[in-house]
């Protein structure tokens, strides 16, 4: 420590005769270093010379921004930047101290300005923080200042992966869509308030290590690592943590061909000078398939050829601590024969009692035209398929006949190019959302007893067959702004509340027979409702208002039977209908109200 001997009596309040306050600073020793090089001996980081430091003094007596510095690196002592700023004790009373590094010029105890946006001098960036020392007297030399790290680092050990024999190639390294710039209050040491976001390269400490200063807060953006002129993403945001103030969060990142894998990682008080590293999870591959421990994907790569047992998978049980039984997803990469396709059904038998027990999950990376007749379907009887939970074939456009019939737990099904569904084509199954964006035809049974699911959005959808959504119990939004024509109960036995089909013009028979939840329906359009032993809105308790359009031209006179009750409905009816109405009354029927089209 350094004895400071002369005084400033000059302003902010500082009494006469008070005793020079000496300080020390410590408490940021970190490795690996982030501001300076590490000392040899301790391996510890070490403050520069010279490194400039402010100091508030608060209590019986104050002092502004008070320039100090680092005169000795192995004590952190600190000395006035000159005799003016010289901070004393008070004669009586005690006061307060809060320091920070860099020192700026004019800096009050409200936000202090932090921008991260260029890392290239870490130095100029390490905001540090000190607010131990309250409660001093001219008794309580010397003063130890003890800083922490008021922003987050992030460490990435990057390693090559499946398809690079090194990481030569690698070029940047590059934090997207983070916090850039910041007001950081120094009164509490805690109060970040973002203020913009952008960019940030990270600075290479080493060949394979990269490292960014990050603001505190949600976890967020990605990390763009540019390898041989492309670009592979790792999304930070699934963390789902904070990063917080004073501490190092250390990953693993691996490179491949396919993608980013992130293995492990280690969260450490930045100050506490971990040196852990990580060892990164390699894709363990194949002459034709590659596997990913970490997720439990298993890749079969183009050419491949599936047989019932994936025996094909030469020398897969081979290695250590690796067996079919960990494979959770499978994906292929080739396009396969209809027969090769009906394969993929036996892999688990009906349930997860073959040798992928563990797999829930297929994705047809590569499979265009249609998937096969019956493609999963396995009878009631025979138990159905239990194990298939989510399916994906990003380039298919057609499913044929009961392709998933009887998958009672497929929750996900994705094929954003499907333009035509076939009959019982996903009858009995556990979907919970239905979002098919290319899809304009669809078969009888579609989605039939589909008991969980809850909302049904197809944008494109023009005609529908009968029984489409019969008995989805749980059915209780629907978004079909193309339908001109519907079948046969298509609705039937739904959750359904309110419903506008804006462009139907035929309405099957009993299509929306025994919806107890109906309230509302509007069909502008609607030229005819066809005729049914038991009507569209038979059996419909709640029904309240009913609007068709001026292309109306027939009605059966059981539209309304059962339990509907009539004197509930205020029915919107075009001119020519309305004519032949008297009073509440049209075509025999006691409505709560008759109202006229405009």
């Amino acid at each position: 420590m350094v004895q400071t001997n002369s005084c400033s009596q000059d302003d902010d309040n500082l009494p006469a005769a008070g005793a020079a306050v000496q300080f020390s600073a410590t408490g940021i020793a970190a490795t690996p270093a982030t501001r300076t090089a590490i000392n040899g001996t301790s391996g510890q980081t070490e403050w520069a010379l010279n490194d400039p430091v402010g100091i508030f003094m608060t209590g019986a007596a104050t002092a502004d921004n008070r320039q100090y510095t680092v005169s000795n690196v192995a004590s952190g002592a600190l000395v006035p930047y000159g005799a003016g700023n010289t901070l004393a004790f008070p004669q009586s009373g005690s006061v307060n101290f809060i320091a920070y590094y860099p020192w700026k010029n004019g800096q009050t105890l409200g936000n202090y300005p932090v921008d991260v946006s260029n890392q290239s001098n870490p130095a100029t960036i390490d905001l540090l923080y000190s607010n131990n020392a309250t409660g001093k007297d001219k008794s309580s030399n010397p003063v130890d200042l003890t800083f922490t790290h008021a922003l987050a680092k992030l460490k990435m050990t990057v390693a090559a992966g499946d398809g690079f024999s090194n990481l030569l190639g690698l070029t940047a390294v590059e934090i997207q869509n983070t916090g850039t710039t910041a007001d950081f209050k120094l009164s509490n040491g805690t109060d970040f308030s973002l203020t913009a976001t952008g960019n940030i390269a990270a600075r290479r400490a080493s060949p394979v290590i990269y490292e960014a200063i990050l603001i505190p807060g949600p976890a967020s953006g990605s990390v763009k690592f540019t390898v041989d002129g492309n670009d592979y993403f790792w999304d930070i945001g699934t963390l789902n943590i904070n990063f917080e103030q004073n501490t190092r969060y250390d990953y693993a990142v691996t490179v491949n061909k396919s993608g980013i894998t992130v293995s492990s990682q280690s969260i450490t008080a930045w100050g506490a000078g971990s040196t852990d590293e990580v060892t990164a999870v390699k894709f363990i591959t194949g002459t034709n398939w590659s596997f990913n421990p970490a997720t439990g994907t298993l890749t079969l790569l183009a050419g491949f050829v599936l047989n019932n047992d994936l025996s094909g998978i030469t020398g897969f049980t081979g290695f250590t601590g690796v067996s079919l039984s960990l494979v959770k997803s499978l994906v292929i990469e080739g396009t396969m024969t209809d027969a090769q396709l009906l394969k993929l059904k036996t892999l688990n038998n009906n349930s997860n009692t073959g040798s992928l027990s563990a797999l829930e999950s297929i994705t047809l990376s590569n499979q265009t035209g249609a998937l096969p007749d019956d493609f999963f379907w396995i009878t009631v009887s025979a138990g159905g398929v239990q194990w298939l939970k989510s399916i994906s074939a990003p380039k298919v456009t057609e499913l044929h006949l009961a392709a998933f019939q009887n998958c009672y737990n497929l929750a996900s099904a994705d094929f954003p190019k499907v333009t035509t569904i076939g009959d019982a084509a996903f009858q009995r199954c556990d979907l919970v959302s239905v979002n098919f964006p290319e899809v304009t035809t669809m078969g009888d049974y579609a989605f039939d007893n589909c008991n969980n699911l809850v909302s049904v959005k197809l944008p494109k959808v023009t005609t529908m067959k009968d029984l489409v959504f019969y008995n989805c119990g749980n059915l209780a939004s629907i978004d079909l702004p193309k339908v001109v024509s519907v079948g046969t109960s298509v609705f039937e036995r739904t959750a359904l509340t309110t419903v506008t089909l804006p462009d139907i013009e035929t309405l099957g028979n009993a299509a929306f027979k025994n919806c107890p939840n109906l309230t509302t329906v509007v069909l502008p359009k609607v030229t005819q409702i066809l005729e049914a032993y038991e009507g569209n809105f038979f059996n419909c308790p709640n029904l309240t208002s009913v609007t068709f359009g001026s292309a109306l031209t027939s009605i059966h006179a059981n539209t309304f039977g059962g339990s509907t009750d009539k004197s509930k409905i205020d029915l919107h009816l075009c001119a020519a209908e309305y004519a032949l109405a008297s009073g509440n009354t049209w075509r025999g029927w006691i409505f709560k109200s008759i109202i006229a089209i405009p």
